[in-house]
């Protein structure tokens, strides 16, 4: 089933776009032979969301949230893209949950926590081994748990 996010995604989508709801109503219809986007399952919210997010950057109406990296590259001092993405996979291998959302908003709480910086953005280029070194900590510490869980 679709979740909250997808939904807000395509409402704000159809209102960028500037699509009527009589509009909006015929492409589920047509496209999903449903008339709400609840309905959708997954995937088809997925696909919805590609396609009108491909209209609206093409209308120069979307800014993909990917691009964020390329505006990071400039700043002096700071992460580069190349350390901040090591750095979210590494989390993501320490995270229990796999979701967008979690892995951003517990790697933000982690780093909060531990450094004192409340986004991945703001993180300064001698910062970035420290921050390795602890995810890789923590890593290491839960695959000891594990193994230990595994033998009793």
């Amino acid at each position: 089933m679709i979740d909250k996010t997808q939904i807000r995604k395509i409402h704000t989508l159809t209102s960028v776009l500037g699509i009527s709801d009589d509009l909006y109503r015929e492409i589920l219809e047509t496209n999903f032979e449903v008339n709400s986007c609840k309905k959708l399952t997954d995937r088809e919210a997925a696909s919805l969301i590609a396609y009108m997010e491909e209209k609206a950057k093409n209308a120069g109406l979307w800014k993909d949230f990917k691009q964020e990296s390329i505006t990071l590259s400039d700043r002096e001092n700071m992460a580069s893209p190349a350390q901040i993405n090591k750095i979210k996979l590494l989390w993501k291998e320490v995270a229990y949950k796999k979701n967008r959302k979690f892995l951003k908003t517990s790697l933000r709480k982690f780093l909060e926590r531990q450094f004192k910086i409340s986004d991945v953005r703001f993180i300064e280029k001698p910062m970035v081994n420290k921050i390795i070194k602890a995810i890789e900590s923590v890593k290491q510490r839960s695959n000891s748990v594990q193994k230990q869980n595994k033998e009793k």
